[in-house]
């Protein structure tokens, strides 16, 4: 996003990361996570934040800028595989998910270099996205397994954050959708279902044990459902028409598979 210059995606993205830090803080605050990792993940965010925010102001050299995008794939690539192995494997850590995303993401950017140099520039730039949109995609799917798992240990989520969850991606799908961007369109969309519509059909189907009744309302939660798919309707349709192609269906595919 800051490559494209999308200045309004990225202060989103800013406040996102200014919450997890405050999350973590918390964390450490409280001994459960270590000085060391919490520093860690701070530097890192601090600069990521700061290096975005001047790229996506066109204040940061291309010069600089590729070498940065490298450095945070291929820290991507690394860590990515862990995050996610750790969320679905129960076990000592291993570095087998690790190095398999490397070979994969080697072998990939060589095909990139093998069309032109101007490829594998794309191509560099493209890993951090990519590597934030599988975690970001697949955050949800622990809680969601969770959810429906066990219906009745949802007295505790919270629905104003799957709303906010819901709102925040639907409100990013159209600048997405225009801007082409794959990873960026996926996620927004991705989040918007599952960190948010699932969430809340979770809270659909769940009886709470003590007063004997559904989390979420039958109204309440046919009446976002409506809303929301009439929404993504009303975009695909718009973004095909602009586009030019036959079929509102058509949008996704497009932005997936068609010539950008």
């Amino acid at each position: 996003l800051a490559s494209k210059r999308e200045a309004t995606a990225v202060n989103v993205q800013l406040i996102g990361i200014v919450s997890n830090v405050v999350v973590l803080s918390q964390l450490w605050y409280a001994k459960v996570m270590p000085l060391q990792a919490f520093a860690g993940v701070l530097a890192a965010s601090v600069a990521i934040a700061v290096a975005g925010l001047l790229q996506s102001r066109g204040k940061m050299s291309d010069r600089s800028w590729l070498p940065f995008e490298a450095l945070v794939g291929a820290v991507g690539v690394g860590a990515a595989p862990q995050v996610l192995a750790a969320s679905f494997v129960s076990g000592p850590a291993s570095l087998t998910p690790s190095l398999v995303a490397a070979a994969a993401a080697a072998l990939w950017l060589k095909q990139k270099q093998v069309q032109s140099g101007q490829e594998l520039r794309k191509g560099i730039a493209q890993l951090p996205g990519l590597c934030a949109t599988a975690m970001f995609a697949l955050a949800p799917i622990p809680q969601l397994v969770r959810n429906f798992s066990d219906l009745s240990s949802l007295a505790g989520l919270s629905l104003g954050t799957m709303l906010l969850a819901l709102l925040g991606n639907a409100v990013c799908i159209p600048r997405a959708l225009f801007t082409r961007d794959a990873a960026w369109t996926f996620g927004s969309t991705w989040g918007c279902l599952l960190m948010g519509w699932a969430q809340l059909l979770s809270l659909y189907l769940g009886v709470n044990p003590e007063t004997g009744s559904r989390f979420l309302p039958a109204p309440a939660f046919a009446a976002v459902s409506v809303v929301l798919f009439g929404y993504l309707g009303w975009v695909v349709s718009t973004d095909a028409r602009e586009k030019g192609l036959p079929h509102a269906l058509a949008s996704y595919p497009d932005v997936f598979f068609g010539k950008r």
